[in-house]
């Protein structure tokens, strides 16, 4: 699991723009504290721990540029545990930003709480919006 987090982790630095981040101040952006994050991460750090890590990080740097990395990071930590209703704010969170890249994702784990949780109704109306924005309606 600690890998799977690793490799996300990564991956979602790449995408969110290392590049960008660089220049930005540490302390508004939290740069340094993510890399340090995402070196635990290769640590095996148990995921209690990571959550924790993750959370902190969420609340010193609210609007840093890894705030949606670490969001996921929660969302996913939280869903592999069944913990839906507390992963749930985190998708939505990711779902109506701006930044948009981890948009499909979280609408497609909204739909898989609310089906895993007997909502079919909205599960299904929550792809369609997912079917929906990828095909451009």
């Amino acid at each position: 699991m600690n890998n799977y987090l690793g490799v996300l982790a990564v991956a979602a630095l790449c995408v969110s723009g290392q590049q960008a981040c660089a220049s930005a101040p540490v302390r508004q952006s939290g740069f340094k504290e993510w890399r340090t994050i995402l070196a635990q991460t290769q640590a095996d750090t148990p995921s209690a721990e990571m959550l924790r890590i993750l959370e902190k990080f969420v609340e010193d740097y609210p609007q840093g540029r890894h705030v949606s990395d670490a969001r996921f990071a929660i969302a996913e930590l939280l869903y592999k545990d069944e913990r839906y209703a507390e992963a749930m704010p985190h998708y939505r969170f990711l779902a109506e930003r701006r930044d948009r890249t981890f948009f499909a994702d979280a609408l497609l784990r909204i739909g898989e709480i609310q089906y895993n949780t007997k909502r079919f109704k909205e599960a299904s109306e929550t792809w369609q919006r997912l079917a929906d924005k990828i095909s451009g309606n």
